[in-house]
């Protein structure tokens, strides 16, 4: 009896075989990056207030997140294919940036992990495609590389005068890797849609003011202007920028 024939025979019985690459054997995950200001929803052209007690208000805020990967509680690490993805808070986007990942063996994940910005390789490979696309705004023509992140607005002074703030930070340097510790049962992936993880981004903390903070940011007490784009400076914004990120539990 031939092999063919004896499968033919468990199928008819009610006995099913699957390709190991199959990708009935793989499901999806969503990512939800929640940003917030404090406890606030973050929203554009609104009124906040830093942990240095400044008023400051948001008028642009976008940056590269990128290279997600997941871990299993094995050790066996699962890496996105979509490599980049451009994260942007405006008037007609949600404060939630939803990312969908497809096609994850099945399995419980224990550790989430991302970077902030564009690695090296890509960084200096010239004009790209996709979210890479210089329209969008976040390529440095005269040095031929990405802003990692872009965040503008204004600091309020107590007398109704205001100073404009611009954190341009790009650079190798600058390029941070996050990674967060799924608590257990957390991430159970299966065929089963619904695979969620939410990520809380804490916008507050960029400026500083808490315990570990890499730098405080405060608001100058004329309403002279700030701008940070390179240096010392700027790494330690980067760091700071890396502290907003958590796990909702």
């Amino acid at each position: 009896m031939n092999s063919t024939f004896i499968i033919l025979i468990l199928l008819l019985q009610g006995i099913s075989f699957r390709n190991p690459a199959d990708k009935t054997l793989a499901s999806s995950v969503e990512l939800h990056i929640i940003h917030k200001f404090g406890e606030e929803e973050l929203k554009l052209d609104r009124v906040y207030e830093t942990f240095l007690n400044d008023d400051i208000t948001l008028t642009k805020f976008k940056y590269y997140l990128s290279n997600i990967e997941l871990t299993k509680n094995d050790g066996t690490i699962w890496k996105s294919p979509q490599r980049y993805h451009l994260v942007e808070v405006n008037d007609e986007t949600s404060s939630t940036f939803q990312i969908k990942l497809q096609d994850l063996p099945r399995g419980e994940y224990s550790q989430l992990s991302f970077a902030i910005g564009v690695d090296s390789v890509n960084n200096h490979s010239g004009k790209q495609e996709g979210a890479l696309d210089p329209d969008y705004g976040m390529f440095w023509i005269w040095e031929t590389g990405y802003v990692f992140f872009k965040i503008e607005g204004f600091y309020h002074r107590p007398v109704g005068d205001k100073g404009a703030m611009v954190y341009h930070v790009g650079r190798d340097n600058c390029y941070r890797k996050i990674s967060l510790k799924i608590p257990s049962n957390r991430l159970q992936v299966s065929q089963n849609a619904g695979n969620q993880l939410h990520i809380v981004a804490d916008v507050k903390k960029l400026f500083g003011g808490f315990k570990g903070a890499s730098i405080d940011l405060k608001a100058p007490a004329d309403k002279s202007s700030i701008s940070v784009m390179g240096g010392d400076k700027a790494l330690k914004v980067a760091n700071n920028f890396t502290q907003m990120f958590s796990l909702e539990k």
